[in-house]
């Protein structure tokens, strides 16, 4: 599948290729290829679904691998991917592949006068503004190291996921800042459920004090009888219940840092959650 990207994002200055997935970097169009593998769920209809799975690993591997302290990069991806099928997408690799592919998605997009394209601005290739990017050092071996561990298969971690990389499309637009905390507090739910997941191997019931506690214990933080993410909690029922014991408000009384700091703890949640990586340094 291939896909293209809006200069609304905030890129990597450097591209990467995997033979199951591939992010080009070109100044003029930023484009993605995955191989295909559909959802296998017989009530599923990914009718509306934003981008597949595979891409969602692509993206989550790219997200979650800038070095610590060093800004954040994110894909804002045209809602139309494109399927080649009859093996054309055997080896993805190579510079052949990705001339031809680019040409293939001028092609389609060059052909498309209403949608995505009319909302937001056209690649530089259409003469839209010039793409943004983190020049931060890219580590190439830890973006292998994570995309070889996110399994498309397991559909908890890929919905977590999703939302952590939505939050951050939806944040770019001042108008869906309460939708952008909302997409990061199903981020939340997510992670704590992948937790329990893991606790139920050794723990009974385990709780929502141990979701947190075992995320406290790998990050070197004192145990507490708090429950998970427990300090976003009230933001959380702010955004989604219109009335509550919080109050009733025309808006959520969200902050920009509500979005900000939520983020960098569960970008640090779902590295470790994938990946087994914790802090380097204190924030």
């Amino acid at each position: 599948m291939l896909r293209a990207y809006s200069p609304l994002g905030f890129y990597p200055s450097a591209g990467f290729c995997h033979p199951e997935g591939c992010f080009f970097i070109d100044e003029s169009l930023i484009f993605s290829a995955v191989q295909f593998n559909p959802v296998k769920l017989a009530d599923y209809d990914p009718e509306r679904e934003w981008i597949s799975p595979a891409e969602i690993r692509l993206l989550g591997s790219m997200s979650l691998t800038i070095p610590e302290g060093s800004g954040v990069v994110y894909g804002y991806p045209d809602p139309v991917g494109y399927r080649i099928e009859n093996g054309a997408l055997d080896d993805i690799t190579g510079e052949d592949f990705m001339i031809q592919a680019k040409e293939a998605l001028c092609r389609e997009l060059g052909m498309r006068n209403s949608g995505f394209w009319t909302t937001v601005p056209v690649p530089p290739m259409f003469g839209g503004p010039p793409c943004e990017f983190n020049t931060a050092a890219w580590p190439p071996a830890e973006q292998h190291e994570f995309f070889n561990t996110i399994d498309v298969e397991d559909h908890l971690l890929i919905r977590g996921l999703g939302a952590l990389l939505k939050g951050w499309i939806l944040n770019r637009h001042h108008l869906f800042h309460t939708e952008a905390c909302i997409s990061l507090h199903i981020t939340i739910e997510a992670s704590r459920d992948i937790i329990l997941r893991k606790l139920r191997a050794s723990v009974s019931n385990p709780s929502d004090v141990d979701a947190a506690n075992y995320l406290a214990r790998a990050f070197g933080e004192p145990e507490s009888t708090e429950h998970y993410f427990a300090g976003f909690y009230a933001d959380r029922i702010k955004s989604v219940h219109p009335m509550s014991r919080y109050g009733t408000y025309p808006e959520p009384p969200l902050a920009a840092d509500d979005f900000f700091d939520l983020y960098h703890w569960l970008w640090l949640a779902y590295r470790f959650l994938i990946a087994g990586k914790v802090p380097s340094r204190s924030f």
